[in-house]
C-alpha cells in the first residue's frame, strides 16, 4: 500500500502500528508519530494530529484500517492518519505485517549447531555452545539481532549468526595459517549472545532494551554468560583459564572500537577477524534492505549506519 502511494493523494487499508510517539506542535498541542507496517512490510512514519499517547486507543502490534492523505516534506512522502479503526480478524493475515528471517528458524539453529560440532575441535568451546543454544533455544528462535538498523527482525539474532558462520567458514580457508578456528567459530557462534538478555523481543519482532541491557550492553552480558556455563560445566579452572580468556576477548572486543561500545579493543588475530565479518553482515543487510525497494537508476535516502552514505542502484 505505502510503495503505491502518490503525493496529494489518498490511501486506506490495513497496517499494523509498530510504534507510538507524542510530539507537540510549536504551540504546544500534542500528536503522534505512528510508525506503521503495511502488509508489504513497507514501514513509515504517519502523522495523527491532535492526540495524546494516553487518547490513543491502540497499543502497538494491533493491525487498524487507516485512511491517509500523501503529502510531501524534504522531498519525501508525507503521511497523515486521518481516519482509523481496529481491523476486524477476517481483514488480514498477522504474518503478513511480520519481518522476519528468510529461512527457517529451526533450519538456521541446527545449522549453526551443526557447524560447531564439524569445526569446533576444542571440546570445551563446543560444550559452551551446546549449553548456551540449548538453554535459550526459546528465545533464540524468535530473538531480534538489534532494536533497529540491522538485523531488526523476528529470527534476526540466528539470521545475523547465521550468515556469519558461513563467512567465517570461508574467510578460515584463505588465512587459516593465522586463525585458530574453535576460537573464531566459537566467538562468531556466542558473540551476540548476551543481547537475549540486552533486549526483549516481542512475537512479531519488535525489541526493546531491558534495564539489564540498557545498563550493562550486550558485550559484558555475554561474558557473564559465558562464565555462567563455565560453572554449570565445570570448566572454571587453571587448566581452563586462558582458553575461556580469549574466548571472552572476542566477546568484549567484537564491536572493534571503543567509541563504539568495545569494551577493549581486538588484541587476537581472530579478534580482528570476527569484528570484520561482524561489520561484513551488519552493512550488508543495510544495503540489502535499503535497496530492495529502490528503484533502478536512483540513489536512497542517507543511510544512519553506512555513515550517512546514499547507495545507487544500478539501472
Amino acid at each position: 500500500m505505502f510503495k503505491e502511494a502518490t503525493i496529494q493523494g489518498k490511501i486506506s487499508g490495513p497496517v499494523m502500528i509498530v510504534s507510538v510517539t507524542q510530539k507537540q506542535t510549536r504551540t504546544s498541542k500534542p500528536y503522534l508519530i505512528l510508525k506503521l507496517r503495511d502488509d508489504q512490510k513497507k514501514e513509515v512514519d504517519a502523522k495523527l494530529w491532535n492526540m495524546s499517547v494516553e487518547e490513543f486507543p491502540f497499543d502497538k502490534n494491533t493491525v487498524i484500517i487507516g485512511e491517509f492523505s500523501v503529502g510531501e516534506y524534504n522531498g519525501q512522502k508525507d503521511f497523515t492518519l486521518d481516519m482509523y479503526r481496529e481491523a476486524l480478524k477476517s481483514e488480514y493475515r498477522m504474518e503478513d505485517f511480520i519481518n522476519a528471517a528468510p529461512y527457517s528458524p529451526q533450519k538456521m539453529y541446527e545449522f549453526i549447531l551443526q557447524i560447531a560440532d564439524q569445526t569446533v575441535l576444542d571440546d570445551d568451546y563446543l560444550a559452551i555452545i551446546h549449553n548456551i543454544y540449548e538453554k535459550y533455544k526459546e528465545q533464540i528462535f524468535i530473538w531480534s539481532a538489534a532494536k533497529a538498523v540491522h538485523h531488526n527482525i523476528r529470527s534476526g539474532f540466528l539470521y545475523h549468526t547465521f550468515r556469519m558462520v558461513q563467512s567465517g567458514i570461508a574467510l578460515g580457508k584463505v588465512y587459516g595459517q593465522a586463525l585458530n578456528h574453535s576460537l573464531l567459530l566459537t566467538g562468531i557462534i556466542l558473540h551476540d549472545v548476551g543481547k537475549l538478555k540486552e533486549l526483549y523481543t516481542d512475537p512479531t519482532g519488535n525489541a526493546d532494551y531491558t534495564p539489564e541491557g540498557s545498563l550493562l550492553g550486550h558485550l559484558l552480558i555475554g561474558c557473564e554468560m559465558i562464565d555462567e556455563a563455565c560453572n554449570k560445566l565445570d570448566l572454571q579452572n587453571d587448566e581452563n583459564k586462558d582458553k575461556i580468556l580469549l574466548l571472552k576477548h572476542l566477546l568484549a572486543s567484537h564491536h572493534g572500537k571503543q567509541e563504539y561500545g568495545a569494551i577493549t579493543v581486538p588484541q587476537l588475530p581472530e579478534a580482528i577477524m570476527l569484528n570484520r565479518i561482524d561489520m561484513i553482515d551488519a552493512e550488508m543487510y543495510q544495503c540489502e534492505h535499503a535497496l530492495e525497494d529502490q528503484s533502478n537508476g536512483t540513489f536512497t535516502d542517507r543511510i544512519f549506519g553506512l555513515n550517512n552514505t546514499r547507495l545507487y542502484k544500478p539501472l
